[in-house]
């Protein structure tokens, strides 16, 4: 039975990303996606116009949910720390298929300075301005310290997204929550003012 006409877009978006994650954008081709999405490749030019605007739809995909469950926490946690380690625990929460998107879009990023310049726009509009925003009312509240904002947003992600990313040996078996709880403790402790 023939799949609905209607969900091609999806289709296309989804064997985009196991590509797009397997090889690389500028491996993928185009016609191994329109194949295990059971299409044709004038599908991919008719919704995408080009691989890239294909790779450009599937990370505003995945960004724009994950931006709203951010959004949604950082309005839930009116207090820059319990904003900060909710928003936090949830990039620490990312999915098996958010994780396969990420791990696309930083090889993107890695091997393609053009690509900087495509996401940047959403990413500043996106997680980092949520982040910077609940550092900067907690600076002057006077729940953490006087430091510099933007610096400090890729020390509070790097504990949290790189065991997610890069499954190292010495992270095997450990009990994730727990690495979480701690990765966030640990960044947040070291926000809090000093005393005397």
């Amino acid at each position: 039975m023939a799949r609905p006409a209607s969900d091609i877009r999806e289709r296309l978006l989804d064997a985009a990303l196991n590509r797009f994650a397997a090889v690389g954008v500028g491996a993928a081709s185009l016609r191994e996606i329109a194949t295990e999405a059971e299409t044709s490749v004038g599908m991919i030019a008719y919704h995408f116009d080009s691989k890239d605007g294909l790779f450009l739809a599937l990370a505003r995909q995945f960004y724009s949910r994950l931006v709203a469950d951010l959004e949604e926490l950082a309005a839930a946690n009116p207090a820059p720390i319990d904003r900060l380690r909710a928003v936090l625990g949830r990039i620490a929460a990312l999915g098996a298929e958010e994780l396969q998107a990420v791990r696309m879009v930083m090889r993107e990023l890695s091997i393609n300075s053009e690509r900087i310049e495509q996401l940047a726009p959403m990413v500043f509009d996106g997680h980092v301005r949520i982040l910077a925003v609940a550092l900067q009312e907690g600076i002057e509240r006077g729940d953490i310290r006087q430091i510099p904002v933007f610096p400090t947003i890729p020390t509070l992600l790097a504990p949290i997204i790189v065991p997610q990313l890069v499954p190292l040996p010495a992270f095997v078996g450990l009990d994730r929550a727990d690495f979480v709880n701690t990765a966030i403790d640990v960044a947040l402790h070291g926000l809090l003012p000093r005393s005397g």
